[in-house]
């Protein structure tokens, strides 16, 4: 019984990992973005606070508040 359950679980599994790879969209960049950066190093090069990329000083405080609410719940559940 319970092998036939793991069975059943799965192979739901897969069907779903499978679903995900045949639905999803390709993704694809934009040819400015090709042209201007090239690899990760392009990517993280230059990129200050100043930056148009760069978060407003909300984001991260927020950002920064949600580990300390995240170490919270995960130690009092």
């Amino acid at each position: 019984m319970l092998t036939k359950r793991m069975l059943a679980v799965l192979a739901v599994a897969i069907i779903a990992v499978i679903a995900l790879g045949v639905f999803a969209e390709d993704a694809h960049a934009q040819q400015s973005v090709l042209e201007r950066e090239s690899g990760i190093g392009g990517l993280m090069e230059g990129r200050g606070l100043d930056a148009d990329r760069a978060p407003e000083t909300w984001q991260v405080v927020l950002g920064v508040g949600s580990i300390f609410v995240m170490l919270a719940v995960v130690k009092f559940l």
